[in-house]
């Protein structure tokens, strides 16, 4: 949720933002056990944004990624840019569920598993070779970057058998829920729009 104030005008600012910090900080612990910790912004009710832009692509399977991972980020270059938001759309990723009962057969624990599959995308060196008189060394790396790769991945057991992630955790593609929805003539879409710097003007940046 957004609690927005607004102030008198000739408040000074800068101290009501001192004094509305220390009471949200007074009263966080009151809040409830799944709250996050609040966040508190300064506003300018006449900053909007100067640049609205739509993004429809149909071959794309994960469209809001695809804006947040590489669109936005080259717009959050331009020196004229200071603030690029996305809306619309939902992120996808890979939901590792593990099997209680799989679990306590192989006598794992979760956070054992979950150091398993962090080191499983290491790099380790596997020797040296030469060219002229030059030596190198090689390294070897295991990259899981598929679903099926990740149910491959080796899982340390007491008795040294070998057990491996899909043999204790259902592992598949999840969607995060959208928090926030953009349509293009009647089409879902993911819409992203661009706020200047106070230093630029709407012209510069449209340019």
């Amino acid at each position: 949720s957004m609690v927005m104030l607004q102030m008198e005008y000739g408040t000074d600012t800068d101290d009501a933002y001192d004094d509305l910090r220390k009471r949200i900080s007074g009263i966080s612990n009151r809040l409830p056990d799944d709250a996050g910790e609040p966040t508190i912004m300064q506003m300018d009710m006449n900053a909007q944004p100067d640049i609205t832009l739509t993004v429809d692509n149909a071959s794309k399977d994960d469209l809001y990624t695809y804006v947040n991972d590489d669109i936005v980020p080259e717009f959050e270059k331009m020196a004229d840019a200071s603030e690029v938001s996305v809306r619309g759309g939902s992120s996808k990723y890979v939901k590792i569920e593990l099997i209680e009962e799989k679990v306590v057969q192989y006598g794992m624990t979760m956070q054992q598993i979950a150091q398993d599959i962090a080191a499983s995308s290491l790099s380790y060196p596997s020797g040296e070779t030469y060219i002229g008189s030059q030596e190198l060394s090689l390294s070897t790396r295991m990259k899981y970057d598929t679903l099926e790769r990740l149910k491959d991945i080796p899982l340390t057991t007491k008795d040294g058998s070998t057990v491996y992630l899909a043999d204790v955790a259902e592992i598949y593609l999840n969607q995060e829920t959208a928090d926030s929805v953009a349509r293009y003539n009647g089409n879902p879409t993911v819409s992203f729009s661009i706020t200047k710097q106070q230093s630029a003007t709407a012209v510069e940046l449209s340019n």
